[in-house]
């Protein structure tokens, strides 16, 4: 995003999936641009376009780059975790990769449960595979992240997509977790809006419900029993 010479340049490295066209990254251009200020979002994978179709992205194939932490983490995860979380999960060789890197480190890696992160629409895609390399090899649960899934998707398709998750995992007894804000306001303030209660509702669905912190989380803990 170009804006007057001299002006600020806000930059923005987003994840590790994303789209220039999310609405993500178009909410944040354009508050950049409304602040008269220059602005670059760059997406790590999946970012370019296919110049012969600008709606169709160009996923990048190149191997996955790890920061330098990552497999010291692993290390001390097999040695103290009963569980691991994996975000932003998309495709069988992600969870492939980790198993491969468990298997390095500790003879009975398959006690070790594994919660996928479903995030982005190419996890939701892929779902069903993913439970296949998971499930068959260790125990295994889904956390729907609503949050990074609205960005993602966008709101419209949000209530579909965390449906048609729930009924995939119960029909592959897969436990799920049901997360982000659920009775975030009565959490927070201790009364809970309309909306929210009707949300915390369809959660009965998932066999796990994951609450933000605030000073009455008692009362909301409370309000899902």
């Amino acid at each position: 995003l170009d804006g007057p010479a001299g002006s600020p340049r806000v930059l923005l490295l987003h994840g590790l999936e994303g789209s220039s066209h999310s609405v993500y990254i178009q909410g944040f251009l354009a508050e950049v641009a409304r602040r008269g200020w220059r602005g670059t979002a760059l997406n790590f994978r999946s970012c370019a376009r296919d110049p012969g179709d600008s709606s169709r992205m160009l996923p990048n194939r190149r191997p996955r780059l790890y920061h330098s932490g990552e497999t010291g983490d692993l290390d001390f995860v097999v040695r103290h975790a009963d569980m691991i979380g994996y975000s932003f999960v998309e495709k069988p060789a992600d969870i492939m990769l980790l198993q491969a890197e468990l298997a390095r480190r500790r003879s009975d890696w398959a006690r070790l449960a594994l919660v996928a992160k479903i995030e982005t629409p190419r996890a939701v895609r892929n779902l069903p595979d993913l439970i296949v390399q998971a499930a068959g090899r260790q125990p295994f649960a889904v956390m729907i992240a609503r949050g990074d899934l609205a960005v993602e998707i966008g709101f419209e398709r949000l209530a579909e997509m965390q449906e048609e998750m729930l009924w995939l995992c119960e029909a592959a007894h897969i436990p799920v977790i049901w997360a982000t804000q659920v009775l975030d306001t009565l959490a927070r303030t201790g009364v809970p809006s309309r909306a929210e209660v009707t949300d915390a509702a369809a959660s009965v669905a998932a066999e796990c419900v994951m609450l933000n912190k605030g000073p009455h989380v008692e009362e909301a803990v409370v309000a899902l029993v």
